[in-house]
């Protein structure tokens, strides 16, 4: 009751675990967790470089991200003249959307980026593309599992956890964020 969030030691693959939390992951955890989110955006030269699909304000542009419901980001335009939009490797690179402004705009594809530039602040980006969904089925430790995974997102885990179970997302099943 004392402690409201952690990270679990020794969690299952489907279950947080025997209700054990070990406060040697939280500095680290903490730590990790920061550097994945600064890491969401880098800024080289006039190019603003989206790594990471997830939502982020920046002095260059905000992120907002529809994963894993919709292959969908929108880049609100603050100070990024030219932008770089990393697209998921499970996506066909050639099937990716752009739009500027509501209308459709080219963009070239730099490895698994998509580039546009010309871009002025107050300009709003939408790149799209579609969401793949998958099952697998895996050993993990002794135990079979069936994971049913959404773009990256394990979006549910078959046998469910008993004692606290995870992956509890039907929300993310829909198809609009």
């Amino acid at each position: 009751e004392r402690c409201i969030g952690g990270f679990a030691g020794s969690a299952l693959p489907n279950d947080f675990g025997l209700f054990m939390q070990h406060a040697c992951c939280t500095g680290n955890a903490a730590r990790t967790i920061y550097w994945i989110w600064d890491s969401i955006l880098t800024r080289e030269a006039e190019t603003t470089r989206v790594n990471l699909l997830l939502n982020r304000a920046s002095p260059w542009l905000d992120v907002d991200s529809y994963l894993p419901n919709e292959g969908k980001v929108v880049l609100k335009i603050k100070e990024a003249p030219k932008v770089a939009v990393r697209i998921p490797e499970w996506t066909d690179r050639e099937v990716v959307a752009c739009k500027v402004n509501g209308e459709k705009r080219e963009h070239t594809l730099s490895g698994r980026y998509a580039q546009v530039d010309g871009l002025k602040p107050g300009d709003t980006i939408a790149v799209e593309f579609p969401m793949k969904e998958k099952t697998i089925f895996s050993v993990i430790g002794d135990k079979p599992f069936k994971l049913t995974i959404k773009g990256n997102t394990v979006v549910d885990i078959d046998p469910q956890g008993e004692i606290s179970p995870l992956y509890q997302r039907e929300h993310y099943k829909a198809d609009k964020a």
